[in-house]
């Protein structure tokens, strides 16, 4: 069945006159007269009948105009959803985001989106990095913001968001505290603060300093770098962390040391995965990755 047909047939009715439903329609009465044939051929039914010059519906032409106008209501409906979400007037995004990141830079990304999208509602999943590529992979967020390390170009799209450096962060009264740099060689003596192993910067710490000779003595782990913070000056230990992160720190115990030699980076990328659909909220979404970054 056209909804090209039904949509004749109902005007025909709408008018009892195919002559007046054609001048509004600007077609032929013909191509009306034809439209209704069609109905009626695959209904095996007659539709209208005319009696005294007048048009009238049979019993099965009632059901075919009650149910074509409900299917006609639907099929715009259709349309206007369609044109509404094309439009990015409403919609939803899956956003997974580590808890770290999230503190950092998920209200301003918040704030941002918001102003030029109000209708388009942000579902925050927050967990480490590693558990976030996972259920990016399994499709249960539809966008996730993560720290850049072991991914591949091959499994996903890469939108860059920001790069920052490692600093270490300790007590004030640290013997160490005084210096202008410091060497991640020099402190494998020194106790560690680290996030938990579901976080991708558990992992990209021990290697760091592996990578400069050593097995880090990982005195805590934690979930949450506030806490890591109160930890690292309460137990005279240190910790390294982005320095963007010390523009959240409270404690005024704790102070920061830059790295000495080459930039320990944090690079943080948005990613989905590569070839999948992305609907219209999440392709505004990502047009405006460049005005989330601080």
């Amino acid at each position: 069945m056209e909804i090209r047909d039904l949509k004749n047939f109902i005007k025909v009715v709408d008018h009892s006159s195919f002559t007046k439903a054609a001048e509004e329609m600007y077609v032929t009465q013909s191509s009306l007269s034809k439209s209704v044939k069609r109905l009626e051929t695959q209904f095996e039914s007659q539709l209208i009948i005319r009696i005294k010059n007048k048009l009238h519906l049979t019993d099965i032409g009632k059901i075919v105009y009650q149910q074509g106008r409900e299917i006609i209501n639907s099929v715009d409906d259709l349309h206007l959803l369609i044109n509404q979400t094309k439009n990015i007037e409403n919609g939803r995004i899956l956003l997974g985001i580590p808890q770290l990141i999230g503190t950092l830079f998920f209200p301003k990304i918040a704030k941002e989106y918001y102003e030029s999208h109000a209708n388009i509602k942000i579902e925050l999943f927050e967990r480490g990095a590693k558990k976030l590529e996972q259920i990016l992979n399994d499709g249960k967020v539809d966008i996730a913001l993560i720290v850049k390390t072991h991914l591949t170009k091959d499994d996903y799209n890469f939108y860059p968001f920001i790069e920052d450096e490692f600093y270490v962060f300790l007590n004030k009264n640290h013997p160490l505290a005084n210096r202008s740099e410091l060497a991640i060689s020099e402190l494998k003596n020194e106790k560690f603060i680290i996030f938990s192993e579901e976080f991708t910067l558990h992992d990209y710490i021990i290697n760091a300093c592996k990578t400069n000779g050593f097995f880090p003595n990982i005195l805590y782990k934690s979930s949450q770098w506030d806490l890591i913070l109160e930890l690292t000056a309460s137990h005279n230990a240190v910790t390294l962390l982005p320095k963007s992160i010390y523009s959240k720190n409270v404690n005024p115990d704790i102070k920061l040391i830059k790295l000495k030699g080459k930039p320990l980076l944090w690079s943080l990328v948005f990613i989905t995965l590569k070839d999948s659909y992305k609907s219209f909220a999440l392709q505004s979404f990502i047009n405006k990755i460049d005005s989330f970054k601080p």
